[in-house]
């Protein structure tokens, strides 16, 4: 039993683990080394309509780009991870049988570049005088929902007037890295305005990453009177999404390490005590000729029994371990064939281990003593 609880453990633990180790190596369609970014909100002041609130917003892209050692700055109503995803509702021109809630994403000029994420088809999205006509980009997952096999550039969304597509880009995991990415329009911030939650973002080399002072201080000359903005590391908010799957991996961790010394010592004694109580047989098989190679495998034998025997019923463990914790696993399933092989191989080790030792003296029995006494 302890045994099969040790494994069930230490299964849950390598599969966080992976988790965790599977989540630094993602890709989630965009680049989050050197990015930051600060919100603002022109809504709680009162004293913005769109006219002034777009023009405050040109005037802080403006100053951001002239700052240097910066490789890109734009502007996002919502950011990956970092913020809360909207949804709006899309329908494809002359499909009135077909509409879906994708994402909702205003952006500024040059947002694609500056967030790495790969442009497949046509074109990117301009500034606030770039863009005459009301033009989208959407993702590779939009595109083939409503168009599967054909080009989605040129085709139109409803709306009024409608909105035409010069540009499908790859698809961004937007609100976890857990989840798939889903559909999302991506419409230019010359054509919609959002007078809250519009993130000014700034990408910088890793190792002269944007401060939170000078986000404040581009904004706060623009406009003292703005609340101070909450600045976010995009790749430190990456790494804290797992932070619950890494924690609950420690706790999990520690349960095992525990549960598997436990289980270890337990056999040790077990299999030491039952070779203590088998001393004058030892010594009448060893004058009767046995081997002492014989002997200890004689013992090895029981505890690699006992242990094989936990290591199955273990599997049925270690499989409701894996559903328990599925919820907090990445790019691993619950019942992932290699980390099961990979914790029963660990635990066999570890019985091995603990049943060699009162194997091997077993083998090293005086046959003279033991049958005196």
């Amino acid at each position: 039993t302890q045994i099969a609880l040790s494994l069930g453990l230490v299964t849950g633990a390598a599969l966080l683990g992976r988790s965790v180790s599977n989540a630094h190596r993602a890709t989630p369609g965009f680049e989050p080394e050197g990015l930051s970014a600060s919100f603002m909100d022109l809504y709680s002041t009162g004293r913005y309509d769109r006219a002034s609130g777009q023009a405050f917003y040109a005037s802080v892209l403006r100053e951001a780009e002239a700052l240097p050692g910066l490789r890109g700055v734009t502007m996002a109503n919502q950011l990956p991870i970092v913020s809360g995803q909207s949804r709006s509702s899309v329908q494809p021109v002359g499909r009135e049988d077909v509409s879906f809630e994708a994402e909702y994403n205003i952006v500024g000029p040059r947002y694609f570049e500056t967030l790495g994420i790969p442009v497949l088809r046509g074109r990117t999205l301009g500034g606030f005088d770039d863009e005459p006509e009301r033009v989208v980009v959407v993702n590779e997952a939009l595109a083939a929902l409503f168009w599967p096999g054909e080009d989605a550039v040129g085709k139109e969304l409803a709306g009024d007037p409608t909105w035409r597509i010069v540009g499908v880009v790859g698809d961004v995991q937007s609100r976890s890295l857990r989840s798939r990415a889903n559909p999302a329009v991506y419409y230019p911030i010359a054509h919609q305005y959002m007078p809250y939650s519009m993130a000014l973002v700034l990408a910088t080399d890793v190792e002269g990453a944007a401060t939170a002072e000078v986000h404040r201080s581009v904004i706060r000359n623009q406009d003292p009177a703005l609340p101070p903005a909450r600045v976010y590391d995009l790749q430190a908010s990456l790494v804290d999404s797992m932070a619950e799957t890494r924690t609950i991996g420690y706790l999990v961790g520690s349960f095992a390490f525990l549960a598997l010394s436990l289980a270890v010592i337990g056999l040790y004694g077990l299999v030491a005590y039952g070779a203590s109580q088998r001393v004058r047989e030892f010594g009448i098989r060893i004058a009767l000729g046995a081997r002492p190679e014989e002997l200890t495998g004689l013992i090895l034998t029981r505890g690699l029994r006992i242990s094989l025997l936990g290591v199955v019923a273990g599997g049925v463990v270690s499989y409701a371990m894996g559903m328990a914790l599925q919820s907090l696993l990445f790019g691993v399933t619950p019942s992932d064939p290699l980390t099961l092989a990979g914790a029963a191989v660990a635990l066999t080790g570890a019985a091995v281990c603990a049943a060699w030792l009162p194997a091997r003296r077993a083998g090293r029995v005086d046959a003279a003593i033991s049958l005196r006494e």
